[in-house]
């Protein structure tokens, strides 16, 4: 789990190249009850789509809350 500026913890569930990909994995996060988001980056030049759930208040519930997926 990565800490969020404002202290909250979120889940990092995949990066994609593929913008559909990552809207097609955000609408199944959804599906099944988590807060989805997602995230444009730069990594080594390419531009990639981070999918992320949460924010989660502590670390304990990250680790409770992924185990929907």
């Amino acid at each position: 789990a990565d800490v969020v500026a404002n202290g909250q913890f979120v889940i990092q569930v995949g990066a994609y190249a593929d913008a559909n990909k990552a809207k097609e994995i955000k609408a199944k996060l959804e599906g099944v009850g988590l807060t989805a988001f997602t995230q444009n980056v730069k990594s080594g030049g390419v531009s990639l789509i981070r999918v992320r759930v949460g924010p989660y208040a502590d670390r304990k519930s990250t680790r409770l809350n992924s185990s929907h997926t």
